[in-house]
């Protein structure tokens, strides 16, 4: 078993217990509980990285950012924080989706749905 299937086993039992994915007649499982939260939370991080990384990089510009995070030494403390957080969290979305295989079968559809049909 690689390690990639192993957390990707790991981490659907541990959300099992935060709740499960309900599934009515009709609806199609897109994604479970767990993949969910890891893409929030990469999405959540990635917009503070980018808030905390205009107040830094230019402070005259955006000058209205760093009040919200409690001026600018504070703004200036969380941003590498918030960017360790991002690629933290990205980096077990990655290894979600390579023990699911989905990158890989995504793959082969794509090449085999661009493939010419001639006949």
């Amino acid at each position: 078993m690689s390690v990639a299937k192993g957390f990707d086993e790991k981490a659907r039992g541990g959300f099992a217990r935060f709740g499960t994915t309900r599934v009515g007649p009709g609806e199609l499982l897109r994604h479970p509980v767990y993949t969910r939260v890891l893409h929030w939370f990469v999405a959540i991080f990635f917009v503070l990285s980018l808030l905390t990384g205009f107040a830094v990089y230019s402070p005259w510009l955006f000058h209205w950012i760093a009040p919200l995070f409690g001026g600018g030494p504070r703004t200036r403390a969380l941003h590498p924080w918030f960017g360790l957080l991002f690629t933290i969290f990205f980096f077990f979305q990655f290894l979600q989706a390579m023990g699911a295989n989905q990158l890989r079968n995504w793959k082969k559809k794509k090449i085999v749905n661009s493939k010419p049909n001639h006949g």
